[in-house]
């Protein structure tokens, strides 16, 4: 219920209440003066009628007192209903939920490790005539030369350090070739060629489109 509809029910209740009072008082002293009429006895009548009166003031001032305690109530439970919602805000939060908004408000710790970083493998060489370099990438712990061919059979080179590679037999597939008195290893497909092989710790794989002559040549420079 709404405070305002609140104040006029509590308003009228008390109203009500002093309209009875003040009928049943008319009807009692029209009572009370007809008895007197009919049997005067007039000491005994103001004695008499000193204790109605009297009692009659005290019910109406209860009743009255009542209504008004229920008005008076009625504007106290709002404010009361207010002070206690404003306390209950008020107070500090639980230990439990100042932690949980700490944690909440901290940065997370990262469970994941940082990724290592890697250098790229410079070229240790000189590169054959017919070969330049036209790009490089690092794709993790591979240094990759796009070499261009004057003759266009373009080289793809990798380098890695062979204590790091993922292959744990780089050239068990392929077939060992003698190139500047060194072993490597090779393949040659219709599609492509292919020449592996490893020096100072740092194992290079070479391709080209078509014939593997291109890459003996750059590794003879190698080895």
């Amino acid at each position: 219920m709404k405070r305002t509809d609140s104040e006029a029910l509590f308003r009228q209740m008390a109203s009500d209440y002093a309209e009875r009072e003040g009928a049943e008082l008319l009807r009692e002293k029209a009572e009370l003066e007809r008895t007197v009429t009919e049997f005067p006895t007039p000491a005994l009548d103001r004695r008499v009628l000193g204790h109605i009166r009297a009692g009659r003031r005290r019910r109406y001032f209860q009743g009255f007192a009542l209504a008004a305690a229920c008005v008076a109530l009625m504007f106290a439970i709002p404010r009361l209903m207010g002070l206690e919602d404003s306390g209950t805000a008020s107070q500090p939060p639980a230990a439990s939920d100042a932690a949980a908004a700490e944690s909440a408000q901290a940065p997370a710790e990262s469970s994941v490790e940082a990724a290592p970083s890697y250098e790229m493998i410079p070229l240790s060489f000189t590169l054959p005539e017919n070969l330049s370099v036209s790009a490089v990438e690092q794709d993790r712990g591979q240094t990759i030369y796009h070499l261009d061919d004057t003759r266009l059979d373009n080289v793809v080179m990798t380098l890695e350090y062979a204590a790091d590679s993922e292959d744990p037999d780089p050239f068990g597939a392929l077939r060992p070739l003698e190139i500047g008195g060194a072993t490597a290893y090779g393949e040659s497909t219709a599609d492509y060629s292919l020449l592996r092989f490893e020096r100072e710790g740092i194992l290079y794989t070479l391709t080209c489109r078509h014939d593997i002559n291109t890459l003996a040549a750059l590794g003879r420079q190698i080895l």
